[in-house]
C-alpha cells in the first residue's frame, strides 16, 4: 500500500512568510511540522529556516522589520536570551524568563516575544499520563529552554528541582530567577517547591525521578553524554528536548539501561496551537 503523500504547499505572491532562526540550523523541525499544517488547512503561509549567527542577529532583526509579508519566527539555540533583549514587548512568561522561543512582527513593525517551551514540555508529558506533581527533577542546562522548563516544572508542582550546569554562575542565575518568579506569584500546582538546588559537579541521579536534558549535547551523535552512563537506571524517566535526531545518544543509552525515555518532538507539537494563535493564524490573538 502506498503511503499517502502530504498535501503540497502552494506558495503565492500573497503568502505570509514565517521563519525559524538557529545556529546551527540543520536540526530544526519547525518547517516539517508547520508547513504540512499550512497545506492541510489551506493557509497561504510558509515557514522557512534562517541560519543566523549570534553576531548577525541584530542585523537580521533590523531587516525583517522591512518585510511587509513577514509574520514572525520561531527562536531556538542559541538565540532565546538575545532575542528577548531585541523584542519591543514581551509576554508575561517571556518577561519572567528573559527568553523567547517565538516572535510576532506587528503591523507597526514592532516585535513581541513569547515563550511556550514550558507549556509544550509539560503537555507532552501529560499526553503519556506522566504526573509531575511531587517529582524530584534534575534539569541539565541553564540556557533559554532550561529557564522556561524550570518555570514550567515549578508550575506543574514538582517537589524539588536541581539545576546542573558546567558554569555554576549560569545555574545560580537561573535558580535566582525562578525563586524571584515564585516569590512574585508564579503558581505551583503542588504548592511551593521544597527547594531549588545547584549541582556544579558531575550530575547525580540518586535522589531523582526525572532527568531533563535541556543542553545542546545530543545534536551530534559524537557529542558526549550530558551525564555519566552509570547514572541512567531503571525507574528513572529521562527526557530530551532535542528533536533531531529523534532518538539522541542520551535516550538510546537510557533506554538500553532500563530507564523510561521521553522524546523531544512532543514539546514542539504540543506548542503548535499556541504558536498559531500567537501569530494570528487561528481564532484569537495572544
Amino acid at each position: 500500500m502506498n503511503k499517502k503523500s502530504p498535501p503540497a504547499l502552494n506558495i503565492t505572491g500573497k503568502s505570509r512568510v514565517f521563519g525559524i532562526i538557529a545556529d546551527p540550523i540543520g536540526h530544526v523541525r519547525g518547517p516539517s511540522m508547520f508547513n504540512p499544517y499550512f497545506a492541510e488547512h489551506g493557509r497561504d503561509a510558509v515557514l522557512v529556516p534562517f541560519h543566523v549567527s549570534p553576531q548577525d542577529l541584530p542585523d537580521f532583526w533590523y531587516g525583517i522589520r522591512t518585510l511587509r509579508n513577514f509574520g514572525g519566527f520561531l527562536v531556538t539555540i542559541p538565540h532565546k536570551f538575545q532575542a528577548a533583549e531585541l523584542c519591543d514587548t514581551l509576554t508575561p512568561m517571556a518577561e519572567r524568563t528573559g527568553a523567547v522561543n517565538i516572535v510576532r512582527l506587528n503591523e507597526d513593525g514592532d516585535t513581541t516575544g513569547a515563550m511556550f517551551d514550558q507549556d509544550g514540555f509539560v503537555a507532552g508529558l501529560a499526553e503519556r499520563h506522566y504526573d509531575l506533581a511531587d517529582k524530584r527533577v534534575l534539569l541539565l542546562g541553564a540556557g533559554g529552554a532550561a529557564t522556561a522548563l524550570a518555570h514550567g516544572l515549578a508550575a506543574a508542582g514538582v517537589k524539588r528541582l536541581t539545576i546542573a550546569n558546567r558554569h555554576y554562575d549560569r545555574a545560580k542565575t537561573l535558580a535566582e530567577k525562578l525563586a524571584d518568579s515564585l516569590d512574585s506569584g508564579l503558581e505551583s500546582g503542588g504548592g511551593k517547591l521544597d527547594g531549588i538546588d545547584i549541582m556544579s559537579g558531575p550530575p547525580v541521579t540518586r535522589d531523582v525521578d526525572l532527568v531533563v536534558n535541556a543542553t545542546a549535547l545530543g545534536l551530534s551523535d559524537s557529542d558526549p553524554l550530558p551525564l555519566a552512563e552509570d547514572q541512567l537506571r531503571p525507574g528513572l524517566m529521562v527526557a530530551d528536548i532535542i528533536m533531531q535526531p529523534a532518538e539522541t545518544k542520551l535516550l538510546r543509552t537510557a533506554r538500553a539501561r532500563g530507564a523510561d525515555v521521553h522524546y523531544g518532538e512532543p514539546m514542539l507539537r504540543c506548542q503548535l496551537p499556541m504558536m498559531l494563535k500567537f501569530w494570528g493564524l487561528e481564532d484569537g490573538t495572544a
